[in-house]
């Protein structure tokens, strides 16, 4: 099941812009912190995308950072358009300024919506398109009995 997660999250990161489900992105972030632009920018980055502005989003991530002493946590979760949960991921930075957690928390974020359009496709797959038939069963032909092919006896050894 993971491996095929992976395939798809690889898929999916390598998809045309067209076939991407935009994200919005509501962050909150201290003084210091990357802003909500600069995320946007360094996970579609990541994705290999650019925004798209005409295209409504499909996924949404709301991301929180704190500063709790020497340590920045940073909390992501991310619905879909319909607001079923797709996940959530807390990560704990240590001995970091907030300005360098924008890489990493960019990888997170990517990787957590790759993984979001790969279950998503998926599922449409195993759905199969809209409005669908059933498959129709097909029997295999039958075909009239036959007495079963004789064996071959078994040759002689080679002479020695």
């Amino acid at each position: 099941m993971m491996a095929r997660l992976l395939v798809a999250f690889v898929c999916v990161m390598h998809a045309s812009i067209a076939q991407a489900a935009p994200f919005e992105l509501d962050w909150s972030a201290p003084e210091g912190c990357p802003s909500r632009e600069r995320m946007l920018l360094a996970t579609r980055a990541r994705l290999g995308e650019e925004h798209d502005a005409h295209a409504e989003p499909e996924l949404f991530v709301h991301g929180t950072v704190t500063v709790e002493g020497k340590t920045i946590v940073l909390h992501l979760r991310l619905n879909d358009a319909s607001g079923e949960d797709r996940g959530e991921r807390r990560v704990r930075f240590d001995d970091r300024t907030c300005e360098a957690i924008e890489a990493p928390a960019a990888l997170v974020l990517a990787m957590m919506i790759g993984v979001a359009r790969a279950r998503e496709a998926r599922d449409a797959h195993e759905r199969g398109p809209e409005g669908a038939a059933e498959p129709t069963r097909v029997e295999e032909p039958k075909t009239p009995e036959s007495t079963p092919a004789r064996a071959r006896p078994p040759r002689p050894p080679p002479p020695a």
